[in-house]
């Protein structure tokens, strides 16, 4: 009797608790409303909606499970363009679940938040935060899946950045980490990711062969849902052989996967409307203007874009009017401004010239009184820039970290760290010896110098420096010119912060005299300090005062307006070395 009651008691509990149980984290599966935000069911926007509001109040008192839904509410959200809602769904996530005990789901919430500001653009604010839940991941769940699946969205966006070996960098992470907690990763993603750096990178054969290789994969798993984005790549490396038939071929291939939704994490319109316009562009190449233009009707259909392309033929077209209305007007006022000054010429002609002349004779004056004062400022300042150029405190603190690293018996990290500094420090001494060196040489010191500096902060930093199409080899500049802007931003921008520090240096081409600078960090921004001490942004103003006025006008320096960290931006006229 006794046991029988004992078997009714276990019973109600089962009973009691098996709801509770219900909720677990391990019953949850996205699938359905992962198909609803892709765009593989339109139809269903209502029954996403309603099955997330039914988690949220499920987990409302879950905050580790909890902090999910509410991100893939944000997604969901984003999905269909509700920005500010898909922002306040996603403060709630992170602020749902705080603390080392919230991961590897924080993770997921990380990821899903990361990819709304890369979809907005943000390419660079994306990077910022899948490098730093790289880091908590590693720190706090370095076993789990999500990592191996962090590591691959890296990979995604330094790819889209052109940082293309960083980017297999990550690739490389992925399939070991992956491998080493025998977590089944999708290894045709990564392989597409390699074909796809490899393409645009000009190695159309190498591009190929991880291409077919993600296509072996997934037959041989049965999978399907990757094909089509696949064939399609497979097709954009064909055309670019301009090898029209094969790429022909395999976008057949493409559209028939499409057609039956096998797609996998991607916008399944989106993938459509980039295999029709492949598609004509192939047949533009191949000269058949009617199937060309066939399939530009069926990916602007995609797109759902034939009203936009109306309203934009509508606004060209009164853009256009607009134009010629104004041309027409400016053109009678140049002829009647013509004719004034012909009437006028006669007679100004003579005092134009003595006022000109008179003007000149100023200018001359005050240019052979101002240049000794010139050259006496610039002798000065060039005596600060030198004293300021090697601050005792790096040196001291540089061989601090050094003497730390041979004291831990690293020896060989200890012998790179030396030759770093030595190398930095000859730089410097040979620099005070020079006017002007080439920004190629300068960049290298400031490499140098970076390098020195993230082995004495345990590389918790990292720096991006992209020129583009600037010839650094021959362009002249005073030396260590960029130098005091990355001390401030490593020493004072990055101090105090709890976050992966990020300082990107932008030079490009302004005009065919000038190039510009952007210096963009991540720190704690710009604070303007009051005292009487000269600092290192007032000696650059003036060095580049010194070297053009004009350029001097374009400096800016401001806290940035998007996200946390300083902003630098200015121009240059273009100083040639003689070869």
């Amino acid at each position: 009797m006794i046991r029988n009651k004992a078997i009714v008691f276990l019973f109600f509990i089962l009973l009691f608790l098996l709801p509770k149980m219900r909720y677990s984290q391990s019953d949850l599966n996205f699938e359905p409303v992962d198909s609803v935000i892709e765009g593989h069911q339109t139809d269903r926007y209502s029954w996403c909606k309603d099955q997330l509001e039914l988690l949220k109040k499920r987990y409302r008192g879950f905050p580790k499970t909890g902090q999910v839904v509410y991100a893939k509410s944000a997604e969901f959200m984003a999905s269909r363009r509700f920005d500010a809602q898909a922002e306040a769904e996603m403060n709630e996530a992170i602020r749902m679940c705080k603390g080392e005990q919230c991961y590897p789901e924080k993770g997921i919430v990380n990821m899903i938040n990361a990819e709304y500001y890369f979809k907005h653009d943000k390419i660079v604010m994306a990077l910022e935060i899948i490098l730093q839940n790289n880091l908590e991941l590693e720190k706090w769940s370095p076993s789990s899946k999500v990592l191996s699946d962090s590591y691959l969205q890296t990979a995604k966006y330094y790819n889209n950045l052109d940082f293309y070996e960083k980017a297999k960098d990550y690739l490389k992470k992925t399939i070991q980490h992956s491998g080493k907690i025998k977590y089944n990763v999708n290894l045709s993603k990564v392989y597409n990711q390699l074909g796809r750096i490899l393409r645009r990178q000009k190695k159309s054969q190498e591009a190929l062969k991880y291409f077919k290789k993600s296509i072996k994969n997934d037959d041989l798993h049965k999978k399907f849902s990757l094909h089509a984005a696949t064939y399609s790549n497979i097709a954009a490396v064909f055309i670019d052989l301009k090898n029209y038939d094969s790429a022909y071929f395999y976008l057949k291939k493409a559209k028939k996967y499409a057609a039956k939704g096998y797609v996998l994490n991607t916008d399944l319109l989106g993938l459509k409307a980039t295999i029709n316009k492949r598609m004509a562009l192939v047949f533009i190449r191949k000269n058949a203007t009617d199937s060309a233009l066939y399939y530009r009707k069926l990916e602007l259909k995609e797109l759902k874009s034939v009203q936009f392309l109306e309203k934009k033929d509508l606004v060209d077209k009164t853009t256009q009017q607009a134009k010629i209305k104004f041309q027409g007007e400016a053109i009678r006022l140049l002829r009647d401004k013509n004719q004034l000054e012909k009437e006028l010429f006669q007679s100004e002609r003579i005092i134009v010239f003595v006022i000109l002349l008179l003007i000149a004779l100023i200018l001359y004056g005050y240019y052979r009184k101002n240049i000794l004062r010139q050259e006496q400022a610039a002798l000065q300042l060039e005596q600060k820039v030198l004293r300021s150029q090697m601050n005792p405190h790096f040196i001291f603190n540089a061989l601090v970290a050094i003497q730390n690293s041979m004291m831990d018996n690293n020896i060989l990290e200890s012998a790179s760290h030396v030759a770093k500094f030595a190398k930095l420090i000859r730089q410097n001494f040979d620099f005070t010896q020079k006017e002007y060196v080439t920004l190629e040489e300068d960049l290298d010191a400031l490499q140098n110098y970076i390098s020195v500096q993230k082995m004495r902060f345990q590389q918790k930093f990292d720096c991006f420096i992209a020129y583009g199409d600037v010839e650094i080899e021959s362009i002249l500049i005073p030396p260590l010119l960029l130098q005091p802007f990355v001390e401030n931003a490593i020493e004072s921008g990055f101090k105090g912060i709890n976050k992966f520090g990020i300082l990107k240096i932008e030079i490009f081409t302004v005009s065919k005299k000038k190039i510009g600078f952007r210096i963009t960090d991540n720190g704690v921004g710009f604070k303007v300090v009051k005292d009487d001490k000269l600092h290192s942004t007032e000696i650059f103003k003036a060095r580049l005062s010194l070297h053009n006025t004009n350029d001097l006008n374009s400096f800016t320096i401001v806290s940035r307006p998007d996200f946390e960290g300083t902003k630098i931006e200015f121009k240059y006229t273009v100083k040639k070395c003689i070869k």
